[in-house]
């Protein structure tokens, strides 16, 4: 394939990247939660990231720090040829450059992180916007996929966010819990959150002036915290304590119960964080461990961008372009994960485990049924006095009766009880002749041959 036809394949806005990614997060999903570990806990990830749509040279820095005028001109040039591409602030370098937020929704564990779903947001304020924001003829059908891509992009965090959880769950059920990072903290993005996705948030909150009811009174987390009670010693956690979030401007309708876990620091013992749940029911140990997965979108970002060449490998400027190439990458981390998951957890034998436990369980559910039904038959001989005539015919009904689960039960569990898997048992010689000496062996062989000898004179005569 040239490079023209790579180049329009990326461009069709037809292709619905962010369906393929849906649907091959979920079939590697339950690939995974075959394997080994069926205990291993998953919850969904949301974080975002900056995509620089500056194409560097290779001696252009990436902190330019004090650069000249002509490195300027060609930064400030290249970024706005991308269809709406922004001027955003960058958190992590702390400089302005033109591009887009990458909002990522993810599956993790404890040894894995699957991506399943993506959206470059722009802006909502067309000041911002520095590339066109005119919408390309293709896209002017409300009911085409290009339109709804773009409408996404012009939209704010939260809603996005909320649009590619409800198509995740579309296809994973199983999952409960969101975690998400103190930017999605404030409680009115929980409320919204937990409300229109029926998923429990917990995420870090932000030590600012927010107000919490805890005890009957209106306070901040950090006077929350000077006033319980902390464990002492090396304990996991300091203090956990149940508040009350507010509504915002006084909506009482969205006022819900929270729980909150005061946990130190790693990085600065003397510091803490303060992790808040919507589901009360929910352990300190667990929810610490739940938002632990979290990070596994971190390591995401960098792996996308140092070694899957998620910044510098696409010059396009189309919108749907772009979109596609942050899905092909997302699909190379994909394939990555699934070999090493196979390789480490060896699916073939955590295939072959799950196979026998499931035949396990129906042999024994088999095995049951055979000692009911033959506790019946003994109840009707006994009190109806039938014959072997009638009773073989009601067994035969009962068979064609019974569906075709239960009879593979019966015949797994009758094979099961006529099968002897102890090898058949040698017969063993008496002591007597084995322990046999070596002068009565001698003194047994003349008398046979004697005894033949006077047998074949009385044949002859």
């Amino acid at each position: 394939m040239c490079s023209s036809d790579l180049s329009r394949f990326l461009r069709n806005p037809r292709f619905h990247w962010e369906n393929l990614l849906s649907l091959v997060s979920k079939a590697v999903y339950g690939f995974i939660t075959g394997l080994n570990n069926k205990d291993e806990k998953w919850v969904f990830t949301a974080d975002d990231s900056d995509l620089d749509r500056v194409i560097r040279s290779r001696h252009d820095p990436i902190c330019p720090g004090k650069a000249n005028k002509k490195t300027r001109k060609v930064r400030k040039h290249k970024g706005k040829r991308t269809e709406l591409v922004a001027h955003k602030y960058d958190h992590a370098r702390h400089v302005y450059s033109n591009g887009f937020r990458m909002l990522v929704l993810g599956l993790a564990s404890k040894q894995t992180f699957i991506p399943a779903g993506i959206v470059l947001l722009s802006s909502k304020e067309d000041k911002v916007v520095r590339g066109d924001k005119d919408l390309p003829d293709f896209a002017r059908d409300k009911r085409s996929i290009a339109y709804k891509r773009r409408k996404i992009a012009r939209m704010g965090t939260i809603p996005a966010l909320i649009q590619m959880i409800l198509r995740a769950l579309k296809h994973i059920k199983s999952v409960n819990y969101l975690c998400a990072d103190r930017w999605f903290s404030t409680p009115s993005m929980i409320y919204e959150l937990r409300s229109q996705t029926g998923l429990h948030v917990i995420s870090v909150l932000k030590h600012n002036s927010t107000y919490f009811l805890f005890n009957g009174e209106r306070k901040t987390i950090t006077q929350i915290y000077q006033e319980v009670k902390k464990r002492p010693g090396a304990a996991k956690y300091l203090s956990e304590v149940m508040i009350t979030v507010p509504g915002k401007g006084g909506k009482t309708h969205q006022v819900f119960e929270a729980k909150v876990v005061f946990v130190r620091n790693r990085a600065n013992r003397k510091q803490w964080i303060a992790l808040i749940s919507t589901d009360v029911n929910l352990s300190a140990e667990d929810i610490i461990e739940y938002y632990s997965l979290r990070w596994k979108t971190e390591t995401y970002f960098w792996t996308a961008k140092k070694l899957l060449h998620l910044n510098d490998e696409c010059h396009a400027t189309s919108y749907d372009a772009i979109t596609a190439h942050c899905t092909i990458v997302a699909l190379r981390y994909i394939m990555m994960e699934t070999e090493r998951r196979r390789a480490t957890d060896g699916s073939p034998i955590g295939q072959m485990l799950a196979i026998c436990m499931a035949e396990e369980e129906d042999e024994n559910t088999g095995k049951t049924i055979l000692e009911t039904i033959d506790l019946v038959f003994e109840v009707l001989v006994k009190n109806l006095k039938l014959s072997d005539e009638q009773m073989n015919k009601f067994i035969e009904g009962l068979l064609e009766i019974l569906p075709d689960r239960i009879k593979n039960m019966l015949k797994l569990a009758n094979s099961a009880e006529n099968y002897d898997d102890d090898p058949p048992k040698r017969k063993r010689k008496s002591k007597s002749k084995s322990k046999v000496k070596a002068g009565t062996k001698g003194k047994n062989k003349v008398k046979d041959q004697s005894a033949a000898k006077g047998k074949e004179k009385e044949s002859v005569a």
